[in-house]
């Protein structure tokens, strides 16, 4: 008995249009899944602060009122100096879920660190010290690292397509973290080293200026201010540089380095004044007696590309008054740099033109 090649069921096959649809349908599942999951990660992490905060030691109603005071600073920067790229982000909120899902595995990581059985394991393991400037490593150090690695590429990616003007596909981005995983851990571990010697550096030289009094602090400033821009000028774009397909990765690197400091007039403007609501900026106290005088100079780092979720001032302000951080202003201003950070970041690569296809 003769027959044709197929006739028989099982070698029947399912239409390509249906496999098609069933993928769809199942990055439509993950999709809705990750939204759901950072939904979770936002609210657990606003009402932990909450929980936490009350009820308020003597003094701590400041901090309420600084986190007022900045959530205003920073509201009036994203409608004016960063409306276009505030309006894409609401029109693209899939580029949030990488925030909540971030503070959602943060709060977790945190619960399960405080386990007595695995205090010990993630606590640091290496400490030491450099000109009077101390560092430590544990295995914590190292799984922040890498988390914080995948949550940086994944919205620098995204943000990649907003800044196009494109809609970016949550799911698919986070598929191709074998591509650029390497690229962004590498970058994050440069920078890493170089605030490390920014940092050491900055304290040996506030520590040459201390005997000069007052002028100290105003030479701190004026001296470390043009530094920290510069800084976040130069870091602020080898993350997509070294994400492009053409050229060798240390000509993509430099690049990056070179590219914020040759178009640092579209920079300068958004970027310091997301500096200072942030406080990464120098800054000098000074008091005296009947007897005696001191000035006490510090500053604050912040790699502004790398999306800081805490505002110094609140660490300045509680130092200040003699009392502890409050949660809930942590938490809230911890939301609300992320975002200023990411709206930042469009609007940089929009005014760059980093995120076109035609490059800068």
């Amino acid at each position: 008995m003769s027959g044709q090649a197929g006739d028989a069921p099982g070698d029947a096959r399912r239409p390509e249009s249906t496999l098609d649809a069933a993928a769809v349908g199942a990055a439509s599942d993950a999709t809705r899944f990750l939204r759901i999951a950072a939904l979770a990660g936002f609210a657990i992490h606003l009402v932990q602060g909450l929980v936490r905060s009350f009820p308020l030691e003597g003094g701590q109603i400041w901090s309420l009122v600084l986190m007022v005071a900045l959530l205003v600073a920073a509201a009036a920067i994203a409608v004016t100096v960063l409306a276009t790229s505030v309006r894409l982000l609401v029109s693209n909120a899939d580029l949030l879920v990488p925030v909540g899902l971030y503070f959602l595995a943060s709060d977790i990581l945190g619960w399960v660190m405080r386990l007595p059985v695995l205090e010990t394991v993630f606590s640091p393991s290496l400490s030491f010290s450099v000109l009077s400037v101390a560092y430590s490593l544990g295995l914590g150090t190292v799984i922040g690292f890498v988390f914080d690695t995948v949550v940086a590429g994944w919205i620098v990616l995204m943000a990649l397509e907003v800044a196009r003007e494109r809609t970016p596909d949550l799911v698919a981005t986070f598929r191709d973290l074998p591509r650029w995983f390497i690229p962004i851990a590498v970058v994050r571990l440069m920078v890493v080293v170089l605030i490390c010697a920014l940092v050491t550096i900055g304290v040996g030289f506030l520590g040459l200026l201390l005997p000069l009094g007052i002028a100290a602090g105003l030479i701190a400033v004026v001296t470390l201010g043009p530094v920290l821009v510069l800084f976040n000028m130069a870091c602020f774009f080898p993350f997509p540089c070294v994400l492009e397909r053409s050229g060798s990765f240390a000509h993509r690197l430099g690049r990056g380095f070179r590219l914020g400091v040759r178009r640092w007039r579209a920079l300068l403007v958004p970027l310091v004044l997301v500096m200072l609501v942030l406080g990464s900026v120098p800054y000098f106290t000074f008091s005296s007696s009947a007897s005696s005088w001191s000035v006490n100079m510090k500053f604050h780092v912040k790699w502004i590309a790398d999306f800081p979720i805490s505002s110094s001032w609140e660490g300045v302000l509680a130092s200040a008054i003699g009392v502890d951080t409050l949660p809930l202003v942590t938490a809230t201003l911890g939301v609300a740099c992320f975002l200023l950070g990411i709206a930042l970041t469009i609007e940089l690569y929009r005014r760059v033109g980093i995120g076109r296809d035609d490059g800068a």
